[in-house]
């Protein structure tokens, strides 16, 4: 069944293929196909999971699912025929362009997708020869919650979906990711198969999609390679720590290399003994998290169309950019709320930028700049205004973050302010003598008013006041009413007056681009409600740990500025110039990650820290894209001298050009090499390997972590095929546990590890266990009346967790299954 399965996935690419055909006619056919991967993916996480609203999880809605899509790809085609018959065709490369398009993604993707795919298939329950199931050191914990929803959906077919690890516990996670997968397990794949399958989809997807939104940013291959590969396998300066064989523990030297192969979570980029924490995105990102993983599919193809749309101006792109975000609340959340950030940032900026083409003089641009500190302001004040908890009250943090931000607005705005009139002052020009004065008064007036209303805020923000909220709205109304009352200069009256679309009473070109903005917006904003409001802040919004006030992150041992150059290296501090240096366009898109970045230094969204870097590795991306940009503007080309009046390449300073280029690369990516390197050992793998003899040679080693011993193995297997769907299973509740992942039936309780960062409350029932296995007498038959329990595992797991009453469960309960080392009894009804 598992070719079933393959044929059912290829048949929803080809579909979303179709489909983009017709959408994407007039993108090169590179990007046609890529795109109907796109909506092949989205179709085929969200057509079952709809019909299963009505239907349940069934094998039925699987394969009328497969019809709709079908349906659509059919009715695209048709369109697709239609207007190519009135000469509108699908666009086809010029001659010789193909090729060079196609190598730089080559080199890109090929690399990339081989590496993710390897670890993909040496990191998904591995059988072992001893009848046991292996994992990798980053799928060892997550992996097992996701085969536990992954199975239950499909056996159950309950819809929507409860906790199985927690039952009568709505599932509020982003299930989408596993529901997917779900849909091939009832097709009748193994449950690896299952797993892999539209894994290794969205992953090549995610890849080939990175590298398209830096094409799409940049315009220049070598740029869009080497930022991919920054984002993927770059990081900061951890392997320094590895390399120190001189540091000491209990008064020994440290293997540090043998420790990074051989220890759990030593790698370089992940050391949270010496304060490293920033991850390397394929191994601790795309590989153990299915959230993120088909998160990062929808969201780099977003990135590409929001681009293009804000940007460059393609009003055609809003409206499947528009589905794309949409889809993604219950695939990813993260991803959704980081293309939500962007795409406000930009909406405003495009705001902005229609009201000083409206008016387009010195005068308006002030005011505009004024205007988005004000926003700025607002901002800080309307969070002042939420109620956010604060992790430590004593310290005010939501009070200083406030603070400290609008200042920072209001200093911009007074430095805007007094740069303006300064260059009034400062200019030359005597035919505009007369207008200069003016435009000083102007200026000054604006610092000290934009001053005041700042110090306005920052008291109503120290005094909780409604005066926060209303300065800056008072300064954003001010300064919008004086710059549509200046006058249009002369030398541009006309251009508005010929403007054959103005003159039809149409749109102007950036009010229709604005007009498709919200149109984006309105159709993500329509389509992510039900999904925010139904699942993901039903469960968030009863937890106190989810929206918290905090600062630097995940920080614990260094000061702020070490700790991100340690962690991100020359990236981070390359940061800086390449903002400054880079094109005002991509200085634009760049600051809706600056936008992220600053939200999650003062802001934790779930109760683990470390999960802001889900958000966090959004801004991560576009710094790669915009240092890799630097790195070829300045160092990838050949220098140049003049000799006797001609130019001609410097061969000493080009070498030198070249060795720092290499110099800067091999220090980004080393860390992230060696984590994959270690990643990859963890695993079941292919290496070379000494026999009994101490000969070396090629081979297979199972070096996997052991998630599921042989004996629960069988014990699973006798499940399945022997107990209801629904049944409910008293076990230990240890994270890898086999009838939670394997099964696909409830567990009582589920691993705090999963549940506590979900925002769930499972310690009623964990503190319950305990007393089931020890005393079962008192316990165990009044807990599972009201709990639904009908079977009790018994297993190493939990006889050494607890001092089971074994004599108890065998005089009082039925033992239906046994081996050497798990026994399994019926409570009978």
């Amino acid at each position: 069944m598992d070719f079933l399965a393959t044929l059912y996935m290829l048949a929803f690419a080809a579909c979303g293929i179709l489909i983009s055909r017709f959408v994407f006619r007039k993108d090169d056919p590179l990007r046609r196909v890529f795109f109907g991967l796109v909506f092949g993916l989205v179709m085929l996480i969200w057509l079952p999971t709809l019909l299963a609203f009505l239907m349940d999880f069934t094998l039925t809605v699987q394969f009328i699912a497969l019809g709709i899509a079908v349906l659509l790809a059919c009715i695209a085609t048709v369109l697709s025929v239609r207007a190519a018959k009135k000469g509108d065709r699908p666009m086809k490369f010029e001659k010789g362009r193909f090729a060079s398009e196609l190598v730089p993604l080559l080199v890109a993707a090929v690399p990339l997708v081989f590496i993710g795919f390897v670890l993909h298939l040496n990191h998904t329950i591995v059988p072992a020869s001893n009848g046991s199931l292996h994992v990798g050191q980053c799928t060892y914990g997550d992996l097992c919650m996701h085969l536990g929803f992954i199975s239950s959906i499909s056996v159950q077919q309950t819809f929507p979906p409860d906790y199985s690890i927690l039952p009568g516990t709505p599932l509020g996670y982003p299930f989408l990711c596993d529901s997917v997968s779900s849909t091939f397990y009832t097709l009748g794949a193994s449950l690896r198969t299952a797993t892999l399958l539209p894994a290794l989809y969205a992953y090549f997807v995610a890849v080939v999609g990175i590298y398209f939104f830096f094409d799409t940013w940049f315009k220049n291959k070598k740029t869009s390679v080497l930022a991919t590969y920054f984002f993927l396998i770059g990081g900061g300066i951890g392997f320094y720590y590895i390399f120190n064989n001189k540091q000491l523990l209990a008064e020994q030297g440290i293997d540090r290399i043998k420790e990074m192969l051989g220890g759990f979570y030593k790698t370089p980029t992940n050391l949270p003994a010496e304060g490293l924490r920033w991850v390397n995105a394929i191994a601790d990102m795309l590989l153990p998290q299915r959230a993120t993983l088909f998160g990062w599919a929808l969201l780099f193809p977003g990135l590409q169309l929001l681009y293009r749309g804000a940007i460059g101006r393609e009003n055609r792109v809003f409206i499947p950019l528009g589905v794309i975000a949409g889809a993604m609340p219950l695939v990813h959340t993260h991803s959704f709320l980081a293309l939500g950030l962007i795409s406000l940032l930009l909406f405003v900026a495009a705001c902005l930028r229609l009201l000083t083409d409206r008016r387009p003089c010195a005068n308006s641009r002030l005011a505009v700049r004024l205007i988005a500190c004000f926003i700025v302001m607002l901002a800080f004040a309307i969070l002042k205004k939420l109620p956010i908890r604060v992790v430590q009250p004593e310290k005010h943090l939501d009070r200083i973050a406030c603070t400290v931000g609008t200042v920072a607005a209001g200093a911009a705005a007074l430095i805007f302010a007094l740069t303006a009139a300064i260059r009034r002052l400062s200019s030359n020009d005597d035919a505009s003598a007369g207008q200069e004065e003016p435009t000083v008064v102007i200026s000054l007036f604006s610092g000290l008013a934009a001053a005041a209303l700042c110090a306005l805020t920052v008291m109503g923000i120290r005094k909780d006041s409604i005066i926060a909220l209303a300065a800056p709205l008072a300064g954003i109304a001010l300064f919008t009413v004086f710059a549509l009352l200046q006058k249009r200069p002369k030398d541009i009256e006309g251009r508005f007056e010929n403007d054959p679309a103005s003159a039809d009473g149409k749109l102007t070109e950036d009010r229709l681009n604005l007009l498709f903005f919200a149109l984006f917006g309105f159709i993500a904003v329509a389509l992510a409600a039900p999904q925010l409001f139904g699942f993901t802040l039903k469960q968030s919004g009863n937890s106190e740990s989810f929206l918290r006030w905090s600062f630097n992150w995940d920080n614990e041992s260094d000061s702020w500025l070490w700790f991100y150059i340690k962690n991100l290296g020359l990236l981070f501090i390359l940061m800086p110039v390449a903002f400054i240096t880079a094109k005002k366009e991509h200085r634009l898109f760049y600051a809706g990650g600056l936008l992220i970045w600053v939200i999650c230094e003062i802001l934790l969204f779930q109760p683990n820290p470390y999960d802001n870097n889900k958000l966090l590795f959004v801004w991560f991306a576009l710094t790669c894209g915009i240092v890799a940009d630097l790195l070829i503007r300045t160092l990838a080309s050949p220098a140049r001298k003049t000799v006797d009046g001609k130019s001609v390449i410097d061969g000493a300073a080009t070498a030198g050009r070249y060795l720092l280029l290499v110099i800067a690369i091999v220090t980004i990516m080393l860390a992230g090499v060696m984590t994959l390197q270690r990643e990859y050992v963890s695993a079941d793998h292919y290496d070379v390997i000494k026999d009994e003899e101490g000969k070396s040679h090629f081979g297979y080693k199972e070096s996997g972590y052991e998630v599921t011993p042989s004996y629960m193995v069988e014990a699973t297997d006798w499940i399945k095929a022997n107990t209801p769907a629904d049944s409910t299973f008293l076990t230990h509740n240890n994270h890898n546990n086999a009838v939670a992942m394997l099964t696909g039936r409830n567990i009582f309780c589920g691993a705090g590890t999963f549940l506590y960062f979900h925002g769930v409350d499972y310690r009623p029932r964990e503190v319950l266990i305990r007393g089931m296995y020890e005393d079962p007498g008192e316990n165990l038959i009044e807990n599972a009346k009201q709990y639904s329990i009908d079977y009790v595992v018994v297993s190493p797991y939990e006889t050494g967790n607890y001092s089971v009453y074994t004599g108890w469960f065998e005089k009082n309960l039925e033992c239906v299954y046994s081996n050497e080392q798990v026994r399994i009894y019926r409570i009978a009804g």
